[in-house]
Parts: structure tokens; sequence; C-alpha cells
């Protein structure tokens, strides 16, 4: 927590958070935490790194510096660096396995000639039965 600067740490998980609201229709409490935490462990990280990259410069510049001061090591801040990232990047793999596995389940009904029911959109039910857009069989869109 030395190297956080934590009035800076709300920026980050507000643009995930943001982020995740325009993405989706759908949001859960979940999908929320990880919108939040993801940027934000980046984020920490990036404060590790930097820390770490310039701790030569801060010797000199900023004394008072955790790294230069001895208030932590080089080797805690980049190995808490490092910890951020892959923890922020285990987080978002695993945000996006229900998604995986629904695509999956349906290319698997897909190629075994069935039709792929697809959920109708939520203004779906403003329109009227004669519309052009099938909504059962979306356009591929290259993914």
């Amino acid at each position: 927590m030395e190297t956080w600067r934590p009035y800076t740490l709300f920026y980050p998980g507000l643009v995930g958070l943001s982020g995740a609201g325009l993405a989706s229709d759908h949001v859960s409490a979940l999908r929320l935490l990880g919108s939040w935490l993801v940027p934000t462990l980046g984020w920490i990280a990036g404060l590790y790194g930097g820390d770490y990259f310039d701790r030569t410069l801060d010797a000199a510049a900023k004394p008072h510096r955790p790294i230069p001061s001895g208030r932590i090591s080089p080797r805690t801040a980049l190995a808490s660096a490092i910890t951020c990232v892959l923890v922020g990047c285990a987080i978002g793999v695993l945000a996006m396995v229900p998604a995986w596995w629904r695509h999956r389940r349906v290319a698997r009904v897909a190629q075994a000639g069935k039709a792929v029911p697809a959920p109708a959109p939520a203004h779906a039910e403003a329109q009227n039965s004669q519309s052009p857009i099938d909504y059962a069989h979306p356009p591929h869109d290259g993914f």
C-alpha cells in the first residue's frame, strides 16, 4: 500500500464500471465487481512497476519514496506488480468463461443441425411480426 496513491485508485475502477454498463444489457453484481477490480489491479500494478523501474531516479530526486527510503524492497515492488497483473488476468479470463461456454453450446447445437434459438433483443416486443430482421439467426460478427 506504500505505492498505491489512494487518491487515484477510483479512476480506473469507474472507467471499468462505465464500460461494463455500456457493453452489456445483463449487468450482474459479479460482473460489476470484476469490471471494477481488473482495471484497478492493472493500475496498482503500474504504480508498483513505476516505483520499481524509477528506483534509481527516485533515490536522487525523491528519497522519501517507498523504495529509496527502504520501506519496501525493490523485489517486493516487482513481485507485487507481477502479482497484480496475474490476478487481474485471471479474473478477466474467468469473467469470459460464461460467455465462452454459452457460445460453445450454441455452436455445438448449430453443428448438430438443430435450430439455435437466440434470445430476442429487449426491443423485439415493440416490433411487429413482419420484421425483416431474423432474430433466430443473427449475422456472424467475425468472432
